[in-house]
């Protein structure tokens, strides 16, 4: 965390940068640290039929996709030179 906190000072990111890295970073180490909870995701995922597991990894790569595009065409707009 320490070393992101560097980057985004030497970025001169703005502050919201900062919180939304830093909670991100929080929020993944507790969902990881909670081994228990990955197992019985797991074990409800394998459990599922392959028609269920192909929708799941569907919507996940649209959504994916969706987000990369909303990014890229707000930094294409929001440029700076």
């Amino acid at each position: 965390m320490g070393l992101s906190s560097i980057i985004l000072l030497l970025e001169k990111s703005p502050l919201l940068y900062h919180a939304y890295v830093f909670m991100t970073i929080f929020l993944w180490t507790r969902i990881v640290q909670n081994f228990e909870f990955l197992k019985a995701v797991w074990r409800e995922i394998a459990n599922m039929p392959f028609k269920y597991i192909l929708n799941l990894l569907t919507s996940s790569v649209v959504a994916l996709l969706v987000l990369e595009f909303l990014v890229c065409t707000h930094l294409l707009t929001h440029q700076s030179f």
